[in-house]
Order: C-alpha cells, then sequence, then structure tokens
C-alpha cells in the first residue's frame, strides 16, 4: 500500500461524529498531527448539517451508540445523500454484532472503542486509501473511454476520408483516361470540355475537402485568424440560397428566408459566416426530404442577433443531439457512407457541423438544436453585433 505524505493527506476532509467531547478531542487530536483536515460534530443531527454545509468530505467517523440520532441513522442518511463518502464506525466490543450489520449496510471500517491513536490513523489511512485507488481506476476507467472514442473516431476518419478522397481521386483518373487514350480524337469540342469540367470539379471538391479540414483543426488549436469586417447577414443568406437554387429546385424544396431584418449587420469574418451558414443550410436540405420546406429567420435582439434555420425534415433523436457537432459523426453507420452535398441522408466528410459551431465560438457566439425526431429540427446561432474591443 502507497503511504502518503502529510502534504497529501491535507487534501482530504474527515468528519468525526460522538457524543463524547474525549473522543473528538483524542480523533482531532490524531488526524489533524497526521496531515488531515478534521471537523467534528456532538450528534449525529450537526454532523449532518456540516455535510451539507461542507461539499467536500471525504471521510466519516462515527460512533455507533448515540441519543436520538444513532451511527446506523447516519451511515443510513450518509450513503443514501452522500454516497461518495466513506463511513467508519466507532464502537464498543458490547455491541460488535451491531458493527459487523455496519458494514454490509456499506461502512468502509469499524474500529473499538477504547480508542488508541495508532487504530484511528490506521483506519483513516486504509479508507484513504481506498478512496485513492477508487478515483484513480474512475480516471483511468476515463481515459480508456477517452481513447475508445478516438480510436472509433479514427475509424470514421479513415472510412469516411477514404470514401470521400477516393471519389474525386476516381473522376480524374477516369475522365484523364479518356482525354488521353486515341478515341479522344472522335470527341467534339463539347465532350472534351465537359470532361476537363469534371476533372476541375473533382480537384475543386478535394481542396474544399482538405481546406474544411485544415480549417476544423485550426479551430481546435485556436489558431485561426479571423478578419472582422461589416457582415450584411441577409445578403450573404440571399447569395446561400441562390447558390442552392438548382438542387431546392431538383428536390422540390422551398427555401424561404424572412427579410423583416434587411439591413441587420454584424462584426464578423464574412467568408467564415458563410461557410457557417452553407453548412447549416446545406445539412437542413439533405435531411428534409423531396417537396419539403426549409424556413431561415433573423433576429435582432441587442446586443445580438439569432439566425433561425427551421426544416421539416427527419429529425433528430434525443439521445443523438449531442453528437451531432462532433468530428465525423454520421447519422448512419459509416459502412452505409454515400457522397453527396444535397442528395436526400447523404454523407460527407462529416465535419460541416463541426465546422460550423467552430466559427461560432470564434465569433464569441452560441449553436444551439432543437429538434424532435420525424418533425423536424431548428438550428439556433447567437452572434453578437460587435466584437470586444470595438
Amino acid at each position: 500500500m502507497n503511504t502518503l505524505k502529510n502534504n497529501e493527506k491535507s487534501e482530504y476532509s474527515i468528519l468525526v461524529i460522538d457524543d463524547e467531547e474525549s473522543i473528538l478531542k483524542i480523533c482531532k487530536y490524531v488526524l489533524e498531527k497526521a496531515g488531515y483536515e478534521v471537523r467534528t460534530a456532538t450528534s449525529g443531527f450537526l454532523g449532518l448539517e456540516i455535510l451539507q454545509a461542507v461539499p467536500k468530505i471525504d471521510i466519516v467517523l462515527t460512533d455507533l451508540k448515540m441519543p436520538n440520532m444513532n451511527g446506523h441513522k447516519v451511515l443510513q442518511a450518509v450513503k443514501r445523500d452522500w454516497p461518495h463518502v466513506e463511513v467508519i464506525i466507532m464502537t464498543g466490543f458490547a455491541t460488535i454484532e451491531h458493527a459487523i450489520d455496519a458494514m454490509k449496510a456499506g461502512a468502509a471500517d469499524f474500529i473499538l472503542k477504547p480508542l488508541s491513536g495508532e487504530q484511528i490513523r490506521i483506519a483513516v489511512d486504509k479508507c484513504i486509501e481506498k478512496i485513492r485507488l477508487s478515483r484513480e481506476n474512475k480516471e483511468l476507467r476515463l481515459a480508456y473511454e477517452k481513447l475508445q472514442e478516438v480510436k472509433e473516431m479514427e475509424e470514421k476518419f479513415l472510412a469516411i476520408t477514404s470514401h470521400e478522397l477516393r471519389t474525386p481521386v476516381s473522376h480524374i483518373k477516369g475522365y484523364f483516361g479518356i482525354l488521353s487514350d486515341d478515341f479522344v480524337d472522335q470527341m467534339d469540342d463539347t465532350e472534351v470540355t465537359e470532361c476537363k469540367n469534371i476533372i476541375n470539379n473533382a480537384i475543386q471538391h478535394m481542396e474544399e475537402l482538405l481546406t474544411s479540414m485544415f480549417d476544423v483543426i485550426r479551430f481546435k488549436q485556436n489558431r485561426m485568424q479571423l478578419r472582422f469586417e461589416e457582415v450584411d447577414l441577409i445578403k450573404t443568406l440571399r447569395q446561400i440560397q441562390s447558390e442552392f437554387r438548382l438542387d431546392l429546385e431538383k428536390r422540390q424544396i422551398k427555401l424561404e428566408l424572412d427579410n423583416s431584418t434587411n439591413g441587420l449587420s454584424i462584426a464578423a469574418d464574412r467568408l467564415k459566416v458563410k461557410v457557417m451558414l452553407t453548412e447549416l443550410i446545406k445539412n437542413a436540405i439533405k435531411f428534409t426530404k423531396d417537396g419539403g420546406e426549409i424556413n431561415v429567420k433573423t433576429e435582432l435582439d441587442e446586443p445580438f442577433c439569432h439566425i433561425f434555420i427551421k426544416d421539416n425534415g427527419i429529425g433528430i433523436a434525443d439521445s443523438k443531439q449531442g453528437k451531432i457537432f462532433e468530428p465525423f459523426y454520421e447519422v448512419q453507420p459509416s459502412d452505409y457512407h454515400h457522397t453527396g452535398d444535397t442528395t436526400f441522408m447523404a454523407g460527407g466528410l462529416g465535419i460541416g457541423l463541426t465546422q460550423a459551431k467552430e466559427i461560432v465560438k470564434a465569433h464569441q457566439g452560441e449553436i444551439k438544436v432543437e429538434s424532435q425526431l420525424g418533425v423536424g429540427t431548428v438550428m439556433i446561432v447567437t452572434l453578437p453585433l460587435k466584437q470586444e474591443g470595438e
């Protein structure tokens, strides 16, 4: 067993409960000399009051036989309201059977009266070691769970990125092969131009993927530089609406923009805010069935503004709402991943919402999601009108 040094013992707090002042004095003297922080109470009721008032009590030493509220009742109350607190029972020889019953009820240990200093110290040291090991085990368990999450994320990253990058690479390779083969001479100018456009689009798609990945990394490392200027939110939203026009028409989705706050401007990075809004609207399109509706509304609430992106899509289960902003998270398993910017239930790199959240965070704002499965989702972005220092 590792022996704690006195300066380490001072991190632990002990409450001694006994109706005999002499016992309280002995325990307080022995334990403080050993390096522990000690509080005392002359009854069970006073002891529980101290537990309520002091947030950090690690061990309760309580006499078993006390008037009004005995040690059994103290033990029951502690285990009910403060389950992390360990309890050591102090008892006389005549009540050793009661002490064993207390152990069965959750007491960590018991010591027999008359008490000796060494007896008190050994019992408490042993109990503290149990607490320390329990905390270390909890930390190890959390670390293991974190490692498992990282491993799972790594597997998702490899599965998704390999698919997302393989698709444009296949297009480039295939159409470059066509242009390199002998029968290119049989193609007219329109067909050659179409092949070149497909190759250029594939290259652009790869560049966008890599840019998004690096942006998320920079934001996570607080290395992203923002260039603040006056940004007209309605104008930006109209641009995005126009860019999605063909996709919306193809899927017969209606994207309505509330213009009631025309001229609403904020201090922000124009490009990053556009990326953030594009990702949120793109996500709404992906998870709204053909013929659905998306409503975008801005609201002034000085010194902030709110942006509401509401859809009547498939919605998000309560259990998944806390995960959608995590990198590489997808509603469906990565085994069923299929690429697409705006096709229904299409996957992507899985960092669009992560990127959106990090951009909002970098602007000292916040993003929330309200959703009901089968009914739809509302993304709510809150941004300050001005940045600090302006």
